[in-house]
């Protein structure tokens, strides 16, 4: 019974999020830069912005395919395509877990410049690149590293602790100090 919950949730979650509603095609040809490190699975990257899939790393080229989907929840997304072609993402945004709208997702996920990070030692350059968190990493480093966390889990970046979505059954949480440094991350 336990194994027929589970295939009837991970279909669910991958029908929920089939774009079937209108699509306008790309306005022009310009080239953007990934402004923190996210995953995507089974084609789609869901602004709940689960820990699990395939990475794409900070400052990846991409370009906007489509604007204007929506999935089977109406959800409103777009769709983008790495610069070399390997990666098509549809970015689906719930605004209950972005707390933004589609628009405003889409403008913190892409920027027309590429993230500056020589400013950071080398392996907080890799942490960011990998989209990991590691103890020791300030809130800058990990909103670069993991993006926002959901706004349904943490309300506030002021948060003592940010609680992100490993995937659709665990959560990350991640403690700062009173400094702002990590100093906790468990799963659970």
């Amino acid at each position: 019974m336990k194994r027929i919950f589970l295939v009837l949730a991970v279909l669910l979650s991958v029908a929920a999020c089939v774009t079937v509603g209108k699509k306008t095609t790309s306005m022009d040809d310009t080239t953007y830069y990934t402004q923190f490190s996210f995953f995507y699975k089974a084609g789609i990257h869901k602004s709940a912005n689960y820990r699990e899939g395939t990475l794409i790393p900070i400052n990846t080229p991409v370009k906007i395919r489509s604007i204007g989907g929506y999935d089977l929840t109406g959800d409103e997304s777009f769709e983008i395509a790495t610069v070399d072609g390997r990666h098509k993402i549809v970015v689906s945004n719930d605004k209950d877990n972005s707390g933004v709208s589609l628009t405003d997702y889409r403008n913190k996920l892409l920027g027309a410049e590429k993230v500056d990070l020589s400013g950071y030692s080398e392996q907080a350059q890799s942490f960011i690149r990998n989209g990991e968190a590691a103890k020791g990493m300030s809130k800058d480093i990990m909103l670069k590293a993991l993006g926002t966390p959901p706004v349904d889990l943490t309300p506030s970046l002021n948060a003592e602790t940010w609680i992100y979505h490993l995937n659709l059954f665990q959560k990350t949480y991640v403690t700062f100090g009173d400094d702002g440094i990590v100093k906790d991350i468990f799963h659970k």
